[in-house]
């Protein structure tokens, strides 16, 4: 595939990816603050990651498409190899999480008489 076609690619996925989080949003908007966040930024953050499409090549696919093919179509089964990316991306994508939780909670206690 030429870099060009990645290039093309990558547009229509982030595209799709930035309705997919509106209307993530949109529809979480009656959940509280930290659910809401959770419920969007959580698997944007995990669809967002790229990683590369075979070792030594230098095209780069979405992580979790990359970790599925490599999991079920490669013979050693290499999930691993884009998969650990995926893992420390949920990990990490918490934190928003956690902050938001932290500021609500902080402003419901300096509320309080």
């Amino acid at each position: 595939m030429e870099s060009q076609s990645y290039l093309i690619a990558w547009v229509w996925y982030l595209v799709a990816l930035l309705v997919a989080a509106w209307l993530l949003w949109r529809g979480g908007r009656f959940l509280p603050p930290v659910w809401r966040t959770l419920v969007t930024v959580l698997p944007v953050l995990v669809l967002l990651v790229p990683w590369t499409v075979a070792e030594g090549h230098e095209a780069l696919a979405p992580a979790w498409m990359v970790a599925i093919f490599d999991g079920t179509v490669q013979a050693d089964g290499s999930f691993w190899r884009a998969g650990k990316v995926v893992v420390l991306t949920v990990f990490f994508s918490l934190l928003p999480v956690a902050l938001v939780a932290w500021a609500q909670r902080r402003r419901s206690t300096l509320e309080q008489p």
